[in-house]
């Protein structure tokens, strides 16, 4: 996008120093204008450029909601300067749907009061005591001393009870976490962990994603495909995923207007549609990127699917206990 600010008189690139032969500079691409702009100038630089990334940017969305690994393919062929590319995408949806939530207006009831929530199931439960083992005649088994309230007694115990036993430091470890858990009531703790979880889990899909590339790497070793060619696939198809949570998120506001008990059943076709449009648009992307028979596609793509479901249920174990043990 050429702008139609002054040139300098001077052809030398303020940038890299080389010569400056037309308006952009041939070795580092900077633009040869004047850098001390009139505060006209500077405003209609800011709409030239909010109008450039608006245009590339709704131009991509179009593309990557409406037709499947078409951005994918646009790119693998060097046609790359009329979209957003793939990593920048991600990162901006990215941090869309994972910023939205506290930028939306929460509904609350009246009758709302703290411990009453989805987290309720919490106080019912024995989270927040501490465990130990027991040795009976069947080995080792769990249990839960409603008496047991603090580090000291947890060490006295280990001293004086020959029925009370922990084997390793990991086990002692384990016991001090959910003892700092007790100083919190049921509701506080479900937050907690609500706060530990939802903050790792952008981190979590980020550090997935090559995973989801390698077993795309593993079904398509062959016609001269490459983990790089895998990973802007899966960069695409991730933002495409992250685009239809943020668009749910916004249909939350309609909570206001219907009710809880209206939008309750709306939420749950909304909710549910994820479990046909994730699928649906990996097979129809999956289809187009690499050109199969539709057989040949539709068996590969179940295949990826299950085995992607199954390694991203690990990283999801792996993620609820590191937000468990990580509460203060």
């Amino acid at each position: 996008m050429s702008s139609k600010h002054a040139l300098r008189k001077d052809p030398i690139c303020q940038n890299c120093g080389e010569t400056v032969t037309h308006r952009f500079c041939s070795y580092c691409g900077q633009e040869n204008t004047e850098s001390r702009q009139t505060f006209r100038h500077l405003l209609m630089h800011f709409f030239e450029d909010i109008t450039h990334y608006e245009g590339k940017f709704w131009k991509t969305m179009k593309y990557l909601f409406f037709r499947p690994a078409y951005l994918t393919r646009e790119f693998l062929s060097g046609r790359r300067v009329s979209y957003v590319p793939p990593v920048r995408l991600y990162i901006f949806i990215s941090f869309i749907t994972f910023f939205l939530p506290y930028i939306l207006p929460q509904y609350e009831e009246t009758n709302h009061k703290p411990g009453k929530s989805h987290l309720t199931f919490l106080a019912d439960t024995t989270i927040y005591n501490s465990f130990s083992f027991h040795n009976d005649e069947e080995g080792m088994s769990l249990i839960i001393p409603n008496n047991f309230k603090s580090q000291e007694q947890l060490d006295s115990l280990m001293k004086h009870d020959p029925y009370f036993i922990i084997d390793d430091e990991y086990d002692y470890w384990m016991n001090k976490r959910f003892l700092r858990m007790q100083k919190y009531t049921p509701f506080e703790l479900g937050e907690k962990f609500a706060d530990a979880f939802s903050q790792n889990f952008p981190k979590a899909l980020f550090a997935y994603m090559p995973l989801f590339a390698l077993v795309l790497t593993l079904f398509h070793r062959k016609k001269g495909w490459m983990y790089f060619d895998h990973a802007i696939f899966t960069l695409h198809y991730f933002s495409f995923l992250l685009f239809y949570v943020a668009l749910t998120r916004i249909f939350d506001l309609s909570e206001f207007i219907v009710g809880a008990e209206i939008f309750g059943k709306m939420n749950l076709f909304v909710y549910g549609s994820y479990l046909v449009s994730f699928p649906l648009y990996f097979f129809l992307a999956h289809k187009k990127m690499y050109s199969e028979s539709w057989i040949k596609s539709i068996f590969k793509s179940l295949g990826i699917y299950i085995l992607n479901i199954a390694l991203f249920a690990i990283v999801l174990a792996v993620l609820m206990f590191w937000a468990v043990i990580s509460i203060h």
